[in-house]
């Protein structure tokens, strides 16, 4: 299939914005909480112990808890759910539009990995 310019430029721009992602840098909440505290210049200074202190409170209660039972509480809610499989009927389209669905589907597939990427990133802290 050949992709015209806005497809490619899509995709380019999908890329981009994965390695942004990829750029950032994870740290703890403690640590974040420290840093903003220090008004270390390379963050957004927030006045940490005002509006921005409920915020670091509500994080604490929900993630703060053992990791495992969480990961237990969440797997539990995870069983709750089906897995279904969806299927599109395209052969009413026309050939620019099935053509259209290539690129659409491959920028899907780098947001999808992105997303999976976070989550993953989520769990781990």
């Amino acid at each position: 299939m050949e992709f015209s310019f806005c497809s490619s430029f899509l995709l380019m721009w999908m890329y981009q914005q994965e390695s942004e992602v990829s750029m950032v840098k994870y740290i703890s909440l403690t640590e974040y909480e420290d840093a903003l505290r220090e008004n270390k210049v390379e963050y957004v200074p927030y006045e940490v112990d005002g509006a921005y202190n409920k915020l670091f409170s509500v994080i604490k209660s929900r993630y703060g808890a053992d990791p495992i039972k969480r990961h237990e509480s969440i797997q539990k809610q995870i069983k709750r759910y089906a897995s279904v499989e969806l299927k599109a009927e395209l052969s009413t389209l026309s050939n620019g539009d099935y053509k259209a669905l290539e690129p659409i589907i491959q920028a899907s597939k780098i947001l999808d990995n992105l997303f999976l990427e976070q989550v993953t990133l989520v769990f781990i802290f």
